[in-house]
């Protein structure tokens, strides 16, 4: 695991760093990229919060190639790659985000400012008030 690595070779160090809201959000992100068919060992190197919105960076370990003969001739195509499905999972989550509230979990919206924040209504409010 990378929480164990050093500070120069991974992010993970400071672990998830987004509201518990959005946990349920990357546990099944990580359900979604367990089920892909390939054998490649794919580590989060960061989990963060930007602009608003869920950011998992990744690394593949044993990635190679992969190649496909089509059926009508002898021309090569590239199949996806793992790490192409793995970023479409991704990006799939991030753009979830923006409807999750990060502290709480429930339905929520992005609100820019000084520093862009997806909530809950209520979330807001109570963040509102602490702000006065």
């Amino acid at each position: 695991m990378q929480k164990d690595w050093k500070m120069t070779e991974t992010c993970m160090n400071w672990g998830i760093e987004t509201g518990s809201g959005w946990f349920d959000l990357i546990d099944r992100t990580c359900a979604k990229i367990m089920e892909l068919d390939t054998n490649k060992l794919v580590q989060f190197t960061q989990v963060k919060e930007k602009f608003g919105g869920l950011r998992i960076y990744f690394s593949i370990q044993g990635k190679e190639p992969e190649w496909k003969m089509q059926s009508n001739g002898p021309i090569l195509e590239i199949v996806p790659s793992v790490d192409d499905k793995v970023q479409t999972i991704l990006n799939e989550a991030e753009e979830e985000s923006y409807k999750i509230c990060e502290l709480c979990g429930k339905p929520g919206k992005l609100y820019p400012g000084g520093w862009w924040i997806t909530l809950c209504p209520e979330c807001k409010q109570d963040r509102d008030k602490r702000k006065e």
